[in-house]
Order: C-alpha cells, then structure tokens, then sequence
C-alpha cells in the first residue's frame, strides 16, 4: 500500500504520535504550516554548523565554539525493519567512532521528545551496523525573546548526554510497528472517504 513517504522518519512518527489530524494534514494531504521563528532560527544555526569555513556572525560563531563538531554533516541513513523502510538524517556523525550528535534550539529543553528521536536514531544504526551508538549527545542552544519581540539565542549551551541501552531499542520497535500500520490504515481511510490521496 501507498503511504506519503515511501519510509518511515522521526518527524513523521512525532507528528503521528502527537496528533493524527496534523499528521494527515501534513503528510496525507500536503498541507505544511508555514515556518515559525523558532524553525527559522533553528535552520539558521544549522546551516551556520554545517558551513564550518564561512564566518558568520559573532553569536553564531560563539555559539559553534560550545558545540562539538563531527566528520559528517546532515548524515542520510535507511535501514529495514522488517518490511518497514526507515530514515533519518543525523545532525552530526562520526561513522568511524560510531558516535551521534544532535543540536537543539527552543526557549526550554525538551529532554523526553529529544530521547525518543535518539532511541529512533539508535535503531537506524543497530538495523545498519549490528551495534549501538558509542556516544550520544544533545547540544541544546536556548532561545529567549528579546524586548523587541524577536526570537535570538540567549547564549546559553547545555549539553546532554543521552543514554541508550537495546533493552529501550527492542521496547521501541513495538511503536514503529503501531505506527507504520496505523499511517497505512488512515490512508486507506482518506482514500475512501476521496477516493485518490495526492501521492497514489
């Protein structure tokens, strides 16, 4: 069966999880909420992480000094579970030490949601390379509103360190599994209810 990505992704799972409405709106039906200050910002310091010879601005690059770098960039990987495709693309990667990086922005840490993305990430891996990360850490760069009402980094870095066992891995495949059913049987909803979906 058709589904709106021929794989599976974190951002496809958390928007599922989060809300099925939002999640046909999105995926099912192609209807992308225009980006936020909050998205913008965050792609602002990506790009200024993954371009490392270009000068930007004195906070960004203040900002790249208290974040560790790594070999690769904007790491594509796929991997099988069972007949699911998954993918995902890590913030930062070094295959050689099999360690993973992800860099965070928002006004508060959001600890939980940045587990379960490292737990989805960690299974991409352990499909692929038969073991675990070695290392998993979270650099989160906190956001505040300043008296103009503009989103701009506070300057404050917080690392984490993210801890990951298979016995979390294995508990984790059962969601991926409710998931990507579930993503099937909501299309075979909207496709009774309209007949075609956009991407049949």
């Amino acid at each position: 069966m058709k589904t709106p990505k021929p794989y599976l992704s974190y951002s496809q799972l958390s928007t599922l999880e989060f809300s099925e409405k939002k999640y046909i709106e999105s995926y099912i039906w192609g209807n992308r909420f225009e980006d936020n200050d909050f998205f913008k910002l965050g792609k602002k310091l990506a790009l200024a992480l993954e371009n490392r010879e270009t000068k930007d601005e004195d906070w960004i690059e203040d900002i790249k000094k208290q974040m560790s770098d790594y070999p690769e960039r904007e790491y594509k990987i796929e991997a099988k579970l069972k007949d699911i495709p998954l993918f995902g693309i890590f913030d930062g990667y070094d295959p050689k030490g099999n360690k993973l990086g992800e860099y965070k922005t928002g006004l508060k840490s959001n600890l939980k949601g940045w587990t379960n993305q490292m737990l989805f990430y960690s299974l991409l891996i352990w499909l692929k390379k038969g073991k675990l990360p070695q290392e998993i850490k979270v650099f989160w760069a906190k956001t505040k509103w300043n008296d103009n009402g503009q989103l701009i980094f506070s300057g404050q870095i917080k690392k984490f360190d993210i801890d990951i066992d298979i016995k979390d891995v294995v508990r984790f495949v059962a969601r991926i599994e409710k998931a990507w059913k579930r993503i099937q049987e909501l299309c075979e909803i909207e496709r009774q209810k309209f007949g075609k979906l956009p991407f049949d």
